[in-house]
């Protein structure tokens, strides 16, 4: 009875008369399989309905079959319902990871110090939480590395040590586990040094000692000094350059003339040693033009351009 009671539903269930034109059943068929296949459809029972659809379209575009159907249909009184919807798996308890607190700013440390800090890591969902946490840098030290109970206290310890002075650093730990994934973030400040403007005078000082004694690795490297400490120091990338370019380090030379002619592109000292190195390398076109130019705001430096013209002319 129930298969006969579904056999005479098929024109209901595709939603047209027993006397439509085999043209209007294909489009109502159409029509109801765009709107209730599983694929664009997410409700429950839209697979089911799907299958009578498509049970009915079987039979009602065949007109043998159809045919057949019409005369069982006349001798039979029929009410069809949609079979009900399957019910709801029952999901399955997921753990949901909570960490507290989100972010981790250690503040402002000296170089050298060590702080610790503390984040709870607690299951607020079902089941067991485990997981695995990660540090993202060196100087960052943790208490445990895997995650195995529902609530546990992670400690976090910073090592400055390997920091510079004066910088603030970014890291973080990496909270891997089966209630999700996420990134604590970490900031510190290292302290500057205390006076840098006075470190800087005595570093530029020493330096220009150095070099008037002619001791130009030494000098470089107390005029280095004071450029990490004051990068707009343009003193002290000119002379840096002089003594680079006497030891016959062209390159890095040029590379000290030319970050000073970044902070001042009319500083004629600067012009002039680069003019100077150019001369040095080959480089004539260059070393004309540079040292044209620092003569012209200096006229200290209008003897090399001379000797440079005069060696380019072939005069004595």
């Amino acid at each position: 009875m129930a298969q006969q009671q579904e056999q005479q539903e098929w024109y209901r269930i595709l939603q047209v008369d027993p006397a439509a034109e085999p043209e209007v059943v294909e489009a109502a068929y159409r029509r109801l399989a765009r709107k209730y296949h599983p694929d664009v459809n997410p409700a429950l029972d839209a697979s089911d309905r799907m299958k009578y659809i498509n049970l009915a379209w079987e039979i009602l575009r065949d007109p043998a079959r159809r045919q057949a159907y019409d005369r069982q249909r006349e001798k039979v009184e029929y009410s069809w319902e949609p079979p009900p919807p399957p019910r709801p798996a029952r999901p399955k308890p997921e753990p949901i990871l909570h960490v507290s607190p989100g972010i981790l700013d250690f503040g402002e440390l000296d170089r050298g110090d060590s702080r610790t800090m503390e984040v709870h890591l607690v299951n607020v969902g079902d089941g067991k939480l485990r997981g695995s946490i990660l540090r993202l840098d060196r100087w960052v030290v943790l208490s445990a590395a895997r995650i195995r109970d529902n609530r546990a206290t992670l400690q976090i310890t910073i090592h400055t040590k390997s920091l510079a002075k004066g910088r603030e650093y970014h890291s973080g730990v990496n909270i891997k586990s089966n209630g999700g994934e996420l990134i604590v973030p970490i900031r510190v400040q290292i302290k500057a040094l205390s006076n840098p403007d006075s470190l800087v005078q005595r570093y530029y000082e020493r330096g220009q000692a150095y070099f008037d004694r002619a001791e130009w690795n030494k000098a470089i490297l107390e005029f280095t000094k004071v450029i990490v400490l004051d990068p707009s120091h343009i003193d002290a990338f000119i002379s840096r350059g002089e003594a680079q370019r006497i030891l016959g380090h062209d390159e890095d030379a040029l590379y000290s003339f030319n970050e000073a002619l970044k902070l001042d592109p009319h500083y004629a000292a600067a012009l002039h040693g680069r003019g100077l190195t150019y001369r040095a390398t080959g480089h004539l076109v260059e070393a004309e033009k540079d040292l044209f130019a620092a003569a012209s705001l200096d006229s200290a430096y209008r003897e090399d351009l001379e000797e440079l013209l005069a060696a380019r002319n072939g005069t004595p």
